[in-house]
């Protein structure tokens, strides 16, 4: 149902570039509420079972995103949901929950809950941006869990062409599952540049901006216009501010593989015959890698940091030189610059 409403023009943070045009569909995940609930001793064993099928179903789906980002960004960007894998399996943490069951004689779900929290608000209040990042991923695993103990758990199976979908927040997986059911950008109103949520959105080249409480302005079924690149959304947009910005996403060309596959011959020439060198700037893994290195075109920067942010830790030696021999394999004979 498309909804009225003036024209509301709104400022935010760009997290993805790029411009698309389409209709807001308003998803709010992890607002599960979670009762107290008596449990008699009879009942422990029915409870721990409830927790162990949780975290199986959980661990199967995080597995599954996992391989679905190895496919379309490359085993390092994915490596995201290794350390997801290892919050929803974690033997000590699950130990505690049981015990905590079986010492409140409470339900799964609310000693469960109580225990994420306990975890997780340190690490939110930390200044430290990676352990605000453990925090997000916890938080993703254990709405998963959470949904599941509910009976809860409902997942998108269709979305309209050109959707354009706004959360208060999104995980990577999200961004994975909503991206297979075509959503063409996304609209939030907590993250950052740097979390798991941004790398994988800016692999997948799809436009993600930034806007505090953007989710209790945006409506379902309003015309969106949201520009990646300057981090403006337009909600409820004008016919000319349609023509306008559609003239503005076609004024930058077709999809960044597409034009590097267009570009002329490499490396360009001026006019008498000097060649010019230019090299490609790449922060991630992604589609793009296999057409620049057919092009034969130079790697003048190759940013390392999302291999560190992946990981969840410092690579060793070893696994560094099994990522950069790789990478100069994979663009050879073209030369690659590496900022380790």
């Amino acid at each position: 149902m498309v909804t009225g409403g003036r024209r509301k023009i709104l400022q935010g943070a760009s997290i993805s570039t790029g411009i698309v045009l389409g209709t807001a569909r308003v998803v709010l995940p992890g607002e599960v509420q979670i009762a107290e609930i008596p449990v008699p001793a009879s009942r422990i064993s029915h409870e721990t079972n409830a927790l162990d099928q949780a975290i199986e179903k959980t661990v199967a789906e995080i597995r599954a995103m996992r391989d679905s980002a190895t496919r379309k960004v490359g085993s390092p960007l994915a490596k995201i949901f290794d350390a997801q894998l290892l919050a929803a399996s974690d033997y000590e943490f699950l130990k505690q929950v049981k015990d905590g069951i079986r010492e409140q004689r409470r339900n799964a779900a609310f000693v469960y809950n109580a225990l994420v929290l306990q975890t997780t608000a340190p690490l939110k209040n930390s200044t430290d941006s990676y352990m605000q990042q453990m925090a997000l991923d916890i938080e993703s695993v254990s709405n998963r869990v959470l949904s599941h103990l509910s009976g809860r758990w409902k997942r998108l199976t269709k979305l309209p062409p050109q959707t354009i979908l706004v959360s208060r927040t999104l995980s990577p997986g999200d961004i994975l599952t909503y991206r297979e059911l075509k959503a063409v950008g996304f609209v939030i109103a907590q993250g950052g540049a740097d979390s798991h949520m941004a790398l994988i959105s800016r692999s997948l080249l799809l436009p993600v901006v930034l806007a505090e409480n953007v989710y209790r302005i945006i409506n379902n079924g309003d015309r969106l216009i949201v520009d990646g690149t300057t981090g403006k959304i337009i909600v409820r947009p004008t016919d000319e501010d349609w023509a306008e910005y559609q003239k503005k996403k076609r004024g930058l060309g077709p999809t960044l593989i597409a034009r590097i596959s267009k570009l002329p011959t490499f490396p360009p020439k001026t006019a008498d015959g000097k060649t010019v060198g230019i090299g490609a700037n790449l922060t991630l893994p992604g589609p793009a890698d296999d057409i620049l290195a057919r092009r034969e075109i130079a790697i003048g920067l190759y940013r390392t940091e999302f291999l560190y942010l992946s990981h969840g830790s410092f690579p060793n030696e070893e696994e560094q030189y099994q990522y950069y021999s790789k990478i100069a394999e994979k663009f050879e004979p073209s030369e690659v610059v590496i900022r380790t």
